[in-house]
């Protein structure tokens, strides 16, 4: 995975940043999703109303999959700004670059 190959990255991969990076990828942009998990709290909670459904979130990654989504499983600690338009996220593990867009679909995190 080249680290300028990305038009967008997506941090967190609960229903909001599964949604953005599915909708990104099938506007024909290249997205990366970087997330601990895939779910948010959502799998961790005891009861919810209006739910549209448990299986979502696995629906909603192999569609953004289908679409060209790549996933990685590691956590963003730095997000700046390198140049108008151009933002370095940080993980533990890489610092990604990416053109043109940022997205916080992050939620809730414990800390």
């Amino acid at each position: 995975m080249s680290l300028d190959a990305f038009d967008a990255i997506v941090v967190g991969g609960a229903a909001a940043g599964l949604t953005a990076a599915l909708y990104t990828s099938r506007q024909g942009l290249k997205a990366l999703v970087v997330t601990r998990d895939i779910g948010g709290q959502a799998p961790l909670t005891d009861s919810m109303d209006n739910y549209p459904g448990f299986g979502l979130m696995g629906r909603l990654q192999a569609q953004a999959k289908l679409y060209g989504t790549a996933f990685v499983c590691d956590e963003a600690i730095a997000i700046t700004e390198e140049a108008p338009s151009r933002f370095p996220a940080r993980t533990y593990a890489v610092d990604w670059r990416y053109k043109r867009h940022r997205s916080n679909g992050s939620g809730y995190a414990d800390r």
